[in-house]
């Protein structure tokens, strides 16, 4: 399947394509940075190098998280394939250059 037709699929359910962000990860398009790391379960606080890391959003999926630290936004997706594959789907929304998992 194309991301176009995952796309089409949420609009015909009534899911507006610009707050796929706001909805799956709990933040705005506008404020997810061009590098991004995706994590199922860890948080950035558990890495030396994201100890400045500060809470910016979560989605109402208790699991999904994001986290702001310098130039990267760092999210913790919760762990499965759905889980991952809703937050994958409403970056493909956002200026989004670097994906990382």
């Amino acid at each position: 399947m194309k991301y176009s037709e995952l796309i089409e699929g949420l609009k015909k359910y009534g899911s507006l394509e610009e707050n796929l962000c706001e909805r799956f990860i709990g933040v705005p398009k506008e404020k997810i940075s061009k590098n991004v790391i995706i994590a199922p379960w860890w948080e950035p606080l558990s890495f030396p190098a994201f100890s400045d890391a500060k809470k910016v959003g979560g989605s109402d999926f208790t699991a999904v998280t994001a986290w702001q630290t310098g130039d990267t936004t760092y999210i913790k997706t919760g762990i499965g394939a759905p889980c991952l594959m809703d937050v994958v789907l409403a970056l493909g929304t956002a200026n989004v250059e670097k994906l990382v998992f």
